[in-house]
């Protein structure tokens, strides 16, 4: 069965059993915050209300008035975890002058993060954004601005998910004068870079307390791979496929280039390799043999953009 002839959970349940989940999601929502302990630390909002081709279900959608209404019982929160819901731009002011703010990781479309007000929110710790039609230029960039005014963002996970058809989307800019966040975990998939946007990225990354890196896409990574040599010298797992089918991505220049690039990191303690030239790994066991804890190889057969329900590799860290 080809990718896109994957269907959602929801769409495959009868239409009787559906009707019954419809309603008794409406009544669900009708005891939205009732017999809520104010205690409670930790409030997880996720929605799955999703078809196979990316279309929201509005019947599984939860009102906004009734999360705002629930949260603001929750006086003592300190982490929501945001999954596919819109942010609505009244809850965030009102959690932003809470004293301390509860710490924010968002999960979504960056739809939902552009123009909801969330510049400069001290309390967003994660961010996992995931496109699936290819974006232009303005909105990449718009993201791009949120994403390099949040102050304490340590967790940022970019997912482009085109499909066959589309090829990879270019990154966002990183003009001189710009900075990113204090990361220390970094996953990209399916993103790609011009030289001058590789140079910006390896510029705001030199020096940061990068810990984890995760790379996955086609042989245009080769361009930012270029230039983090000797940027993320900390780095303590690094992650990567490069898999297009292409001789620039199995060849000669690309295993000198990740030979270089691991040389320049300093103690790596993980390292998986996805699609690849096996060879990698002796260039890995080389450099880092006395610190290495975890190797790992594979090869997937099947090129990222195959993959539009795939989440980042296999490495999945936490903050």
């Amino acid at each position: 069965m080809a990718p896109d002839d994957h269907k959602s959970f929801f769409e495959i349940l009868p239409n009787e059993i559906w009707q019954r989940i419809v309603g008794l999601f409406s009544r669900l929502q009708q005891n939205v915050g009732q017999g809520v302990y104010p205690h409670v630390p930790v409030l997880i909002l996720s929605y799955a209300g999703y078809t196979s081709n990316g279309r929201s279900m509005p019947e599984l959608r939860v009102d906004p008035a009734l999360i705002y209404g629930l949260v603001a019982k929750l006086r003592n929160l300190e982490i929501i975890r945001w999954t596919r819901h819109a942010f609505p731009p009244l809850l965030f002011r009102d959690l932003n002058i809470r004293q301390p703010a509860p710490e924010l990781f968002i999960d979504g479309a960056p739809c939902d993060l552009v123009g909801a007000g969330l510049e400069d929110a001290a309390c967003i710790k994660s961010l996992s954004m995931t496109y699936g039609n290819r974006p232009s230029e303005p909105d990449i960039n718009a993201l791009g601005k949120v994403i390099s005014s949040l102050p304490n963002l340590e967790r940022l996970i970019l997912k482009h998910h085109p499909g066959r058809r589309h090829g990879v989307s270019p990154i966002f800019d990183l003009l001189l004068g710009s900075m990113l966040p204090p990361l220390r975990i970094l996953s990209l998939a399916n993103f790609s870079f011009t030289s001058e946007q590789a140079v910006g990225w390896a510029r705001c990354l030199k020096g940061q307390s990068l810990r984890g890196l995760s790379l996955d896409g086609t042989s245009q990574l080769s361009e930012l791979i270029c230039h983090l040599g000797g940027c993320v010298a900390n780095l303590q797992s690094l992650e990567i496929r490069i898999s297009d089918g292409t001789a620039a991505s199995t060849g000669p220049q690309m295993m000198e280039l990740l030979d270089q690039f691991l040389q320049q990191i300093t103690k790596l303690r993980a390292f998986s390799a996805y699609d690849v030239p096996k060879e990698v790994l002796h260039h890995a066991v080389h450099h880092h043999g006395n610190h290495l804890r975890r190797l790992r190889f594979r090869r997937t057969r099947c090129s990222f953009l195959e993959r539009p329900g795939r989440s980042e590799l296999g490495w999945r860290p936490e903050i």
